[in-house]
């Protein structure tokens, strides 16, 4: 596949009929593999997407200002300042990933994704990113680590600064071996373990010293 797109006339092809796309993506990729099996396919090329924007029912804001460059070999792919915002959350990500489509397959249909990541965001609120509605958050099929750093996080009532944590995936398990953040006068540091292989029964594990 080659050209480029505008994402606005191809969204019927590619998203959900209530989503809505726009923005561009200048694309150069080449395939191979079983359909059937997405964690097999061999991709290769190049994509960079410029102002692309994901509008749905089911997002409490539209995600705009997409912008990053992505690059494929049969062993990876490679994020490189892949940028976006909503209301008045930002962030900027950079990352590999092998075998990258089996992130969206279900967990344990294919071996997971292997992921390392960097994620940076100066605010970042929870409840202008989620999805709306009740049940837990759904985790990618991916295995691996990465680091995250937000100058300012809020959930609800939550509001605090200087988030610093090491995170680790397993599919439908998020392990995070050491946390820290400044909040009202004083600062936390501990460690956590969600694990959401029961998504009726989600069993969280916090332990901290305030």
């Amino acid at each position: 596949m080659q050209g480029d797109l505008d994402l606005a006339v191809v969204a019927p092809l590619v998203a959900p009929g209530d989503t809505k796309l726009g923005g561009r993506a200048a694309v150069d990729l080449r395939g191979s593999g079983r359909a059937r099996d997405p964690g097999a396919m061999a991709l290769e090329g190049r994509a960079k997407l410029s102002n692309v924007s994901v509008e749905s029912p089911a997002r409490p804001k539209k995600i705009k200002q997409i912008e990053g460059d992505l690059s494929f070999s049969p062993a990876r792919a490679a994020v490189s300042g892949l940028s976006a915002r909503a209301g008045e959350s930002s962030f900027t990500l950079d990352g590999t990933v092998a075998r990258p489509l089996a992130l969206l397959a279900k967990p344990e249909s294919v071996p997971p994704a292997e992921v390392d990541f960097t994620l940076r965001s100066p605010h970042l609120d929870l409840a202008e990113l989620l999805p709306r509605g009740p049940g837990v958050p759904l985790m990618p099929n991916a295995r691996g680590g990465g680091r995250v750093a937000i100058a300012r996080l809020k959930n609800g009532k939550l509001d605090v600064a200087n988030v610093a944590a090491n995170v680790r995936l397993s599919p439908a398990v998020l392990e995070v071996p050491d946390f820290g953040l400044d909040g009202y006068g004083g600062a936390v540091r501990g460690t956590a373990r969600f694990d959401l292989r029961d998504a009726a029964r989600p069993v969280y594990a916090i332990h901290a010293k305030v």
